[in-house]
């Protein structure tokens, strides 16, 4: 395979293989460089967006996957598992109020009933956007509870 792409460096088919397969194996370095080069060479792959942007998640190199996870959504706004991924890397960046956007984008889509195009079981899907968003309404009310908490003993204070 390493061959094949070597001898057509722009093969996109031979690039997949070959990025899945350094994947699989543990090799995060090569597949990585295999989706920069369909990236590069064609950047209208939203699979090779989305994956890259995976790839960054599990790296923990969060704001490199938003980029990548967002030219995925512009690519295929359909892809819900880019929403998903998206907002999980925005949250590990602290840029919570985003991350719910897209939450709030994802269950816009769902409601329109386009479930039907899910690539992954739509029930657990809905299971993950509405986790998510309980997720962060709880860290809102932790937040909340830590102002309130610290004003009161301000307060108690004075």
């Amino acid at each position: 395979m390493e061959k094949a792409v070597a001898i057509e460096e722009h093969n996109v088919r031979a690039n997949y293989l070959l990025a899945e397969y350094y994947y699989k194996s543990g090799d995060s370095l090569k597949s990585e460089q295999c989706w920069q080069k369909i990236t590069k060479h064609d950047p209208s792959e939203y699979k090779a967006q989305y994956n890259l942007g995976s790839l960054y998640i599990g790296l923990g190199r969060f704001r490199e996957a938003t980029i990548n996870l967002e030219k995925a959504i512009k690519l295929k706004p359909d892809l819900y598992e880019a929403y998903l991924k998206l907002s999980k890397a925005l949250q590990r960046i602290h840029q919570r109020q985003e991350s719910e956007e897209i939450l709030k984008k994802l269950e816009a889509k769902l409601l329109k009933g386009k479930i039907d195009q899910i690539d992954i079981g739509s029930s657990s899907l809905i299971t993950n956007v509405y986790a998510r968003k309980a997720h962060v309404e709880l860290w809102k009310l932790e937040m909340k509870n830590r102002f309130l908490k610290r004003n009161k003993s301000t307060l108690a204070q004075n």
